[in-house]
């Protein structure tokens, strides 16, 4: 399970966890952020103009979870907590969100489950489809 990743070993005591989740994993998503010791603090939205799936109401948002591990502050407290930009390929994140990170959490950045290296940056990223394995 996700929770078992040993990520509070990786990270710094004071630092900021940005956790992607679904309306049908929200429940679960907090669980993972308790677990790897971070506090639940704020979210953003990612509104998708497109019309989304569901039986419910048809989602066209995700949720970027903020967790916060000892007393690491916003660098800039000026961001909404929403950013509409079309939907990419499956499973992939706006370049915008990545900016917005860069603006309110401070370097070096660690992505888990990343698709795509982002060389010559403070990004290291891990994942099934980039050569780097961590776990």
């Amino acid at each position: 399970m996700i929770c078992d990743e040993p990520v509070s070993k990786l990270v710094e005591p004071n630092a900021h966890l940005h956790l992607w989740t679904t309306n049908g994993f929200l429940r679960e998503a907090f669980t993972v952020i308790d677990a790897w010791g971070f506090q639940f603090k704020s979210c953003l939205v990612w509104v998708k103009p497109q019309l989304g799936m569901g039986n419910y109401w048809r989602v066209s948002h995700e949720y970027l979870l903020l967790g916060v591990r000892g007393s690491m502050p916003f660098v800039d407290k000026t961001c909404r907590s929403w950013l509409i930009h079309p939907r990419t390929r499956h499973s992939s994140k706006p370049f915008a969100i990545r900016q917005l990170i860069e603006r309110v959490s401070p370097g070096p950045y660690l992505e888990l489950y990343g698709r795509v290296e982002q060389p010559r940056t403070q990004w290291t990223v891990y994942g099934n489809q980039v050569e780097r394995r961590l776990f």
